[in-house]
């Protein structure tokens, strides 16, 4: 019997073609594998955009919680301040109230006027002290506090907030405005902290 043998130029045409077929074949992965990061890639991208356009969604939603709440402690303020302001009786407000007179020959403010709530929380004798400055009833550095907002507001034409040191330790806050009335100057100043308002 005689062996089969292939034509050697056959024999060349399979090589190169199982050749190219190999070729053809990486190339065809590699497509599919580069298509497939692109469509990952595609993906990914999608995903980031929902959630960069629900993260930015959600900060203008607590930005405008912030101004909302920043409008509304604005109006409860003036409000309060209004009160103080209108009242002609402010024994009858229940959160602590003063008033001192700037003293433009020592540039001190004198204490004329605290009311009921301010001398049951700081227990002060408002008589006794009227006419008087802070640095005669206070510690130096709770003077020195008070002394810096009253300036402050002196030199404000809007309402300070401040956050005064106290006699018993630890600070207030508090809100301070100029009042300019018969060519005297007043600081008022009422005491934020709500807690402890007798209603």
């Amino acid at each position: 019997m005689i062996p089969f043998a292939l034509p050697p130029d056959y024999r060349k045409r399979i090589l190169r073609f199982a050749k190219d077929v190999g070729i053809y074949v990486s190339l065809l992965f590699a497509s599919f594998k580069a298509f497939r990061n692109d469509t990952l890639r595609v993906q990914a991208q999608a995903q980031k955009d929902v959630l960069d356009e629900r993260l930015e969604a959600r900060t203008r939603q607590v930005d405008s919680l912030r101004t909302e709440n920043y409008l509304l402690d604005a109006r409860i303020k003036n409000v309060l301040s209004r009160i103080v302001n209108d009242s002609r009786d402010l024994d009858d407000l229940p959160f602590p109230v003063w008033i001192k007179l700037y003293d433009p020959l020592s540039r001190n403010f004198k204490r004329v006027y605290f009311n009921k709530a301010y001398e049951r929380k700081y227990d002060t004798d408002r008589i006794a002290t009227l006419g008087r400055v802070d640095k005669e009833e206070v510690a130096p550095e709770i003077a020195a506090s008070w002394h810096k907002s009253d300036w402050a507001a002196y030199r404000s034409r809007t309402p300070i907030e401040a956050d005064d040191l106290t006699p018993g330790g630890g600070s207030v806050p508090v809100v301070k405005w100029r009042n300019d009335e018969g060519g005297l100057t007043y600081i008022y100043g009422m005491d934020l902290s709500k807690d402890d308002w007798e209603l």
